[in-house]
């Protein structure tokens, strides 16, 4: 009883407190974009997401006690669980546009490819904290090799998903140790053979793995203009909608491109075009307050980390969590190409929201145990 205590007087609420802010505001604004009036919860999406975030609050506290070496212990049953759940997507995955990157079970679906974003962040911190100085040739090919594998099972249905796993390498090879110059130096090179590879489709054919659903998001990216009722549209109605909401924004259930529904998918990738046009500058800001010290909170965890294991773990789930902000609050700026990235607790979907929050419980551990006294 002692112990546990003392284990309890180490939980930092701040954490499960920011989170919770952030699941309340997408709940609210899930509401706003998928009915016409204000009267209570009543719409499917937003019971399907309370759902969602309760699971998701059981599964926190429950890997909260979980110690987070033990991941260490079983790295490989859990990434490779990860990826069979990837193969089974390719065969079983549910019909339509949207749900094929979903595996039905009765009623139930899920996506693997936000399981597997925490599988492979377990499989690159064992992998780097196996190395003590300079990381090795063999550890570099493990952690390619294992991010490319998902990369590569998820690019064709989900373009913006796979480019999460290139960016968490990213920043757990920084925080291991890597020069950040080799590390700039091969993003830029790899940008500019990325985008050569795009030229050379356009003008003389080559072989491209994407659709073209994914190349003409990135080509009217430089010129929404060019296509404004086709692949042009999400961009121009949601820098409409943002640009609309002023200081004050409209209120909530006041949004009139929300309302009208001028915004495709304004519940999940473009939440934050409905926040920006209802809330306007000031809710924004405050949104963008709480991501920030969620993102802090997150580095301070992995700087203060007891281990190299769980700094790096720390450090993966930070990165995550940061790609996915940046992007998608990009994209609906026309800052970045419309990805299909969700906000994270914000937007709708209940995978993306299960895993977050597990994500957090998996923080809470690694700040838990930061002090010998409690291992």
């Amino acid at each position: 009883m002692r112990y546990n205590k003392k284990m309890f007087r180490q939980v930092d609420i701040t954490l499960p407190f920011l989170a919770l802010l952030l699941v309340c505001i997408g709940l609210i604004m899930i509401s706003s974009a998928t009915q016409t009036s204000p009267e209570g919860w009543q719409t499917p999406h937003v019971q399907r997401q309370m759902v969602s975030a309760i699971i998701g609050f059981l599964l926190m506290l429950v890997v909260t006690f979980f110690d987070y070496r033990r991941f260490g212990d079983y790295y490989l049953f859990l990434y490779g669980g990860a990826l069979a759940l990837l193969v089974l997507n390719l065969f079983r995955g549910a019909g339509g546009v949207a749900a094929q990157r979903s595996i039905s079970i009765g009623p139930l679906a899920f996506q693997p490819s936000e399981l597997t974003k925490l599988g492979v962040i377990i499989l690159l911190s064992y992998i780097l904290s196996q190395e003590r100085e300079e990381i090795s040739v063999t550890a570099l090919s493990k952690c390619l090799l294992g991010t490319a594998v998902p990369f590569l099972l998820i690019l064709q249905n989900d373009l913006g998903t796979s480019l999460v796993f290139g960016f968490i390498l990213l920043v757990m090879l920084y925080i291991a140790g890597f020069p950040g110059f080799y590390l700039l130096s091969a993003t830029g090179g790899l940008v500019l053979g990325v985008f050569g590879w795009i030229l050379a489709h356009l003008h003389w054919g080559v072989w491209l793995p994407l659709k073209e659903y994914q190349l003409m998001r990135i080509i009217v990216f430089w010129n929404p203009g060019m296509d404004p009722f086709g692949y042009g549209y999400h961009l121009i109605q949601s820098k409409i909608a943002i640009g609309s909401g002023n200081i004050m924004g409209k209120g909530l259930f006041g949004g009139t491109q929300s309302r009208l529904n001028f915004i495709p998918e304004q519940h999940t990738d473009f939440i934050f075009s409905v926040l920006g046009e209802e809330t306007g500058f000031i809710g924004a800001a405050i949104l963008l307050t709480i991501y920030l010290l969620l993102l802090l909170k997150g580095l301070h965890i992995s700087f203060k980390a007891k281990d190299r294991f769980g700094s790096l773990l720390a450090a993966g789930i930070t990165g995550m969590f940061g790609f996915h902000i940046f992007v998608n609050i990009g994209m609906t700026m026309g800052v970045f190409p419309v990805t299909g990235l969700p906000l994270p607790f914000v937007s709708y979907g209940g995978s993306a929201l299960t895993t977050n929050l597990l994500a957090i419980g998996v923080l809470l551990n690694i700040h838990m145990r930061r002090q010998k006294i409690y291992f």
